[in-house]
């Protein structure tokens, strides 16, 4: 056998090991990317313990109909949680579709719809992707029962407690501009005790939001309200190394190590948020501040790999 033959074979069954290896990867991913989990916290605002309320939060969706096959499975399990953990309010934290505002009625009628019709309270808030249809969107979650905030505030009673809900614009909209005073209204409604939670879809608000209830505790003398901020837009870093820590996150800071421009697409990419810190999870930033972040329940390209999505189940006691 002369040397090119050899040689010639021995790269033909590289690149088919090479090929196999990468449909095993992107199956592998796929699995990930529907092996959706149920992230449960408890927050104790330590003030009246006999008021409890579960929060069933769903971010993330990207519901596109390239994807939609692919979401049927998730969808139904997020459905299955709802009735079988019987939450006190179902909250939606924004992105519902890619660039198309279209799909969002298809979810709205058949996924949204199942959930309202649980008797459970559906709010909901937009998130950057939502901007490619705003008004359509938010028609469409409310045709199919949800409530929609846009920098608003509602009051929910459940059993003996009062709930405070504040649901605020998108970091990236022109909205965003009234984001303070938004917080600012919840924080009257809920002072004196009661909790306030407030639906933001991007973590890097987060810093922000503390900032404005510090100081509203600051000038208030009636006892400070718990608050519980509720976030999305991350997908956990969705591409993660095995211990969990995204791979934006690590590329984010080699980027800014050599000072590579925020224009570059790569940097758009590690830049989708500047807290890689609140990737996903419980933080707490400040006494009886919380952010729970989601992992989301929906993937880019329906692929994920060591960063399952999520629902996430909060029992908040206070």
């Amino acid at each position: 056998m002369s040397f090119f033959m050899s040689t010639g074979l021995f790269l033909g069954a590289a690149a088919i090991a090479v090929g196999c290896g990468l449909v095993a990867v992107r199956k592998w991913m796929v699995r990930n990317a529907e092996n959706i989990q149920i992230a449960k916290y408890t927050l104790n605002g330590g003030i009246h313990s006999s008021s409890t309320v579960r929060l069933l939060q769903v971010s993330d969706v990207h519901y596109d109909s390239n994807e939609a096959p692919f979401l049927m499975n998730v969808l139904r399990k997020v459905v299955g949680f709802a009735r079988s953990e019987q939450p006190d309010f179902i909250l939606l934290t924004g992105d519902y579709v890619n660039k198309n505002s279209k799909p969002c009625e298809m979810f709205s009628e058949k996924w949204v719809r199942q959930l309202a019709s649980t008797t459970t309270p559906v709010l909901a808030i937009l998130g950057n992707h939502d901007a490619c249809g705003p008004t359509l969107i938010k028609g469409y979650l409310q045709n199919a029962g949800a409530t929609v905030l846009t920098n608003q505030t509602t009051v929910q009673h459940i059993r003996n407690a009062k709930v405070v809900f504040t649901g605020l614009a998108d970091y990236y909209s022109s909205d965003w501009q009234f984001a303070k005073e938004a917080v600012r209204g919840g924080l009257e409604k809920a002072t004196g005790g009661f909790l306030l939670v407030i639906m933001s879809h991007n973590p890097d608000t987060a810093p922000l939001i503390t900032e404005w209830v510090e100081d509203f505790r600051q000038s208030s003398s009636k006892a400070p309200c718990p608050v519980l901020i509720l976030s999305g837009h991350t997908h956990g870093g969705q591409i993660c190394f095995p211990t969990g820590y995204p791979v934006l996150a690590c590329l984010q800071k080699v980027l800014r190590l050599f000072r590579v421009s925020r224009y570059f697409w790569l940097a758009r990419v590690a830049n989708v948020v500047q807290n890689w810190e609140f990737a996903s999870g419980m933080h707490r930033l400040a006494p009886n501040i919380t952010l729970i972040v989601s992992r989301g329940v929906g993937s880019h390209s329906a692929a994920r790999a060591f960063c399952p999505p999520d629902t996430t189940l909060v029992d908040c006691q206070w």
